[in-house]
């Protein structure tokens, strides 16, 4: 009797870490696929919601005249008849190359 228990615990023990060594594998494979899927999940998330707004740009476009104006004007630089178009550009800092290696001026300090 003793010795039917025994073989009883070590078959169990044996079917246990049989168990372990095929299903570990297994579960991390599908841990991987639903790290995937969550990451899937998101990505299609953000797209819906770039659609969404991309329809509203696109109704606002086809409802409103103010809205053709404005992309007219930002993008293709268009304007009204009797409109002139100022452009200002930024101006290109530039180093001076006289007072290399000389402390900064007060002035210069602050800025």
């Amino acid at each position: 009797m003793r010795f039917d228990i025994f073989l009883t615990a070590v078959l169990m023990a044996i079917l246990l870490i049989g168990a372990g060594v095929f299903l570990l594998p297994a579960y991390a494979g599908v841990k991987q696929e639903k790290i995937k899927l969550q990451e899937s999940v998101d990505n299609l998330q953000r797209c819906n919601q770039e659609l969404e707004k991309v329809k509203l740009q696109t109704d606002e476009l086809r409802t409103s005249p103010i809205a053709v104006e404005r992309v007219a004007r930002e993008k293709f630089g268009l304007c009204r008849e009797g409109e002139k178009i100022f452009h200002f550009e930024k101006p290109v800092a530039t180093t001076n190359t006289s007072s290399a290696g000389s402390a900064p001026v007060q002035g210069e300090r602050d800025r």
